[in-house]
Formats: structure tokens, C-alpha cells, sequence
């Protein structure tokens, strides 16, 4: 521990310090409504558009075919990729199942 005691402060119920009131209160309705507009501008630039959720579900599609084609398994998409949080450059990750693996006695 040591050192690194003072990292772990305790937090209240909103996720800030117990003494955070006197900043909340200072930040009035205009600068709330500038920052959740920010926000907002933020998320759709990163939120997935029809084109994009197309050409992904098409790559996506495309390697579970081409799997199952060459081996009797089931491939799914798990993660971000169902949940649709993923980031425009993020990766597809699918996950192959199989009944016909046998284990080495």
C-alpha cells in the first residue's frame, strides 16, 4: 500500500468526492446544456450509421459463412459488435463453437 494510500479516496454517491457539492452548484444551466450538446455531438460521430452497421454485418456475415463452409461449427459475433458500442476503426470479434472436438486421453 504505502505511498499509493492517498489514490484511494473515498466517493459518494454521484461518482465525485464527498466534497464536490460547492463545484456542482457553481456550474449553472448553461454551461449543463453547452456540455450535454458537446456530448451529444460527440456521440454521433462515433455512433454507428446505417452504412457503416451495413458494410460491418456484411464482413461479418461473409467470415461466418466462409467458417462454417470449411469447418462444421456455429460462429457468432460477440462484444461490441451486437451491442452495437463499437468505435468506427474497432474490430469484428466472432467466436467459432464446435460439438466435434474430442479431448486427448
Amino acid at each position: 500500500m504505502g505511498d499509493h494510500e492517498e489514490w484511494s479516496q473515498p466517493r459518494g454517491p454521484n461518482g465525485l468526492l464527498p466534497n464536490a457539492g460547492p463545484l456542482l452548484e457553481s456550474l449553472d444551466s448553461v454551461r449543463w446544456l453547452k456540455a450535454e450538446e458537446r456530448t451529444a455531438e460527440l456521440i454521433s460521430c462515433i455512433q454507428p450509421n446505417q452504412p457503416s452497421e451495413e458494410r460491418r454485418n456484411a464482413v461479418a456475415d461473409y467470415v461466418q459463412r466462409l467458417i462454417m463452409k470449411c469447418f462444421p461449427c456455429q460462429v457468432f459475433t460477440f462484444g461490441s459488435v451486437p451491442l452495437k458500442t463499437y468505435l468506427p476503426d474497432g474490430d469484428i470479434d466472432l467466436t467459432a463453437f464446435s460439438e466435434d472436438y474430442k479431448v486427448p486421453c
